[in-house]
């Protein structure tokens, strides 16, 4: 029971007690499998609030809750230092996170915003 209980602790973002499948599904897969083109693609546009085909820092800010996390997540993805990200730069953003995850076997969720995001 205290495994259960330690697991529902590690990956529970929801009420207290209760595990979402979308939060089991992120706990126990590879990152390389969630940077598919259809996921990312689903997970861009889901960021682009707007619908402008770029993803603006307050955007991120929406999601993300904190100035630091956007910052860090904006210079590691703005190829052309626009400080935005378009779909492509997000697309290559996710692809070296997801690589460099499975390198190193270890999952986002025990990193939170510690991540090493800089291409290797």
């Amino acid at each position: 029971m205290g495994e259960i209980s330690d697991l529902n602790t590690l990956y529970s973002t929801g009420q207290k007690g209760k595990v979402h499948y979308t939060e089991w599904l992120a706990a126990t897969m590879k990152p390389s499998t969630l940077a598919t083109d259809k996921a990312i693609k689903q997970v861009f546009h889901y960021l682009d609030i707007d619908q402008t085909g770029k993803i603006k820092p307050h955007e991120l800010y929406r999601v993300l809750g904190c100035n630091n996390a956007v910052t860090t997540v904006i210079q590691a993805a703005d190829a052309d230092g626009d400080s935005v990200i378009d779909e492509e730069e997000f697309r290559a953003l996710m692809r070296n996170m997801a690589k460099r995850l499975d390198k190193a076997e270890v999952h986002p969720r025990r990193l939170g915003f510690q991540l090493n995001l800089a291409p290797a």
